[in-house]
C-alpha cells in the first residue's frame, strides 16, 4: 500500500506571479507532495461555495501551509481583506504546520515606516502617523505589511513566539532554495505536522 502524500497548500497573490507559482508547484510535486493551489487548478471548486469558501476549505484540508507574501496584496478582495490574507489567517488560527516567504520589499517597507519620522516640509513639525495615507502604488500595497505582522506574531511577546519564521527573498531561485531546505525531506515536514496537530488536539 502506497504511503499517503502530504497535502501542501500554497497561498499567494496570483496576478504577476504565475510563472513563480508554476515553478513552486513543480518543485513540491517533485518532492512527492500533493499540492493545493488555486492558480494551478488543484483546489476543489465546489459549485455550492464561493471562491473564498472553496479556498478556506482547502486550507482546512491541507496538512501543511506555504504562504508567500508579495508586495502586491491580491485582486480577490472581499470586504476589507483579500482571499490570500484570509487563507493566512485561517492557517494561523487552525494551527497548521506553516512556512512563509516574504518579498524583501515587505519587511523593508515595514521597518522604514516603523522608524520613519515624517515632517511637514514648511514647518518641520512632525506629522502623526495616523494622519499619513499611503495610496496604492506600483512598489507595494501596505496591506501586505498587515499580513507580515500577523505571520511574525508581532503582538505576541518575543519569548512566546513559535512558528513565526518568515524567510525573505528577492527572486525565484532564492524562493526555491528555501523551499528545498524546508520541504525536500517529507519526514521532517511530517514531524512538524504531527506537533501542530497535537496543539490542535490540546495535547
Amino acid at each position: 500500500m502506497s504511503k499517503k502524500k502530504i497535502k501542501v497548500f500554497v497561498a499567494s497573490t496570483v496576478y504577476g506571479y504565475e510563472n513563480e507559482l508554476a515553478a513552486i508547484y513543480s518543485q513540491l510535486d517533485t518532492y512527492n507532495y500533493e499540492v493545493l493551489n488555486s492558480h494551478m487548478g488543484t483546489v476543489y471548486a465546489g459549485a455550492e461555495k464561493s471562491n473564498l469558501d472553496n479556498c478556506l476549505a482547502a486550507v482546512d484540508e491541507c496538512d501543511a501551509f506555504l504562504g508567500i507574501i508579495w508586495p502586491q496584496y491580491g485582486s480577490g478582495v472581499i470586504g476589507e481583506t483579500s482571499i490570500t490574507h484570509e487563507e493566512v489567517l485561517k492557517a494561523i488560527v487552525a494551527k497548521k504546520a506553516r512556512w512563509f516567504l516574504a518579498h524583501a520589499y515587505v519587511p523593508f517597507t515595514r521597518q522604514l515606516l516603523n522608524h520613519a519620522e515624517i515632517v511637514n516640509k514648511h514647518t518641520l513639525k512632525k506629522i502623526q502617523s495616523k494622519d499619513i495615507i499611503i495610496r496604492s502604488n506600483n512598489l507595494i500595497d501596505v496591506r501586505c505589511i498587515d499580513i507580515y505582522n500577523e505571520v511574525i506574531l508581532d503582538k505576541v511577546p518575543v519569548k512566546e513566539r513559535k512558528g513565526h519564521w518568515v524567510h525573505t527573498f528577492y527572486d525565484l531561485p532564492e524562493m526555491q532554495k528555501y523551499i528545498e531546505g524546508q520541504f525536500k525531506n517529507p519526514e521532517k515536514v511530517q514531524k512538524s505536522i504531527d506537533y501542530m496537530n497535537s496543539l490542535q488536539n490540546g495535547r
